[in-house]
Order: structure tokens, then sequence, then C-alpha cells
């Protein structure tokens, strides 16, 4: 692909398959060092006690380049106010970055930015260096809408 315009077609027909599929879900995504994962999950099950995140969450066995990573999903990636209220329970807990702020003193993920992928997309196989060239992420935490901490 090399237009933008192009990939803007490709990322509403993948919106409208992930409708007429029912597969609505989608993830932040947040990376942490080995000797961090622990206690970021930790914290992560406690929000999902307290109500605080959304639909499920997961994390991962083993380390990718020396990261782990934490899923947090929520039920619909097309309800921003929802996918915006749970990066910011992350930030609350000290898990994903505020934005042109100093950092809490409970922060602890190494990231400058959290991302948040469709299900979909995972499905389908888009990752980094996809050859159809999409971002494999349609949010970050440090993008337009999402900058806001409340």
């Amino acid at each position: 692909l090399d237009k933008e315009g192009d990939k803007a077609v490709i990322k509403e027909q993948l919106t409208q398959l992930a409708v007429e599929m029912g597969c609505l879900t989608g993830k932040w995504l947040i990376k942490f060092a080995p000797d961090q994962i622990a206690e970021a999950f930790d914290r992560v099950c406690e929000a999902m006690r307290q109500g605080m995140l959304g639909s499920a969450a997961k994390r991962s066995l083993e380390p990718k380049d020396n990261l782990h990573v934490i899923c947090v999903y929520t039920r619909d990636f097309r309800d921003k106010g929802d996918v915006h209220r749970v990066l910011n329970a992350l930030r609350a807990k000290g898990l994903a970055p505020l934005v042109g702020k100093e950092q809490p003193s409970n922060y602890i993920s190494p990231s400058k930015s959290v991302t948040y992928k469709t299900d979909l997309y995972t499905i389908v196989g888009i990752y980094m260096g996809n050859p159809w060239q999409l971002p494999p992420t349609i949010y970050q935490s440090n993008s337009g809408e999402f900058r806001k901490y409340t």
C-alpha cells in the first residue's frame, strides 16, 4: 500500500468485518521488565476486583526482548469512552504513563506510551512489519483524545 487513503479504507473494512463477526474486543498492551511483572499484574488483578478495568486481563509467561506484556481488555474497541476510562484506571494504578506530566511515585512501567490493539487485528495477523504496512495498533496513550487524564 502506498497511499494513506488505501490504509484508511482497509481499516474501515476491518472494522466492518469485526462488527459482522462480533469480534469487538480489544486490549491495552503494557510492557514491563521481568522484575516488575509480578507487582504489575497484582495491581491489575486488584483493579479488576474493584471493577476499575475492562472485561478481562492476562499476562505473558515469558518475556520477549526482555519485556513482559500485560493485556487489559475492553468489550468494544469502538467505545472510545470506555477504552479511555480503562486507560485512566491503569494510569491511576501506576501502570500506564501520564502524558506531559511527571509520573506519580507508584508508576512502574518502563513505557512512555501504551498501545491498544483490536482482537481482530491479532486474529488476521496484523503485527509489526505486516505486508499491508498497517500499524498493528489503533490507539496510543500519548495521542489525541487519549492524552487527557481525568
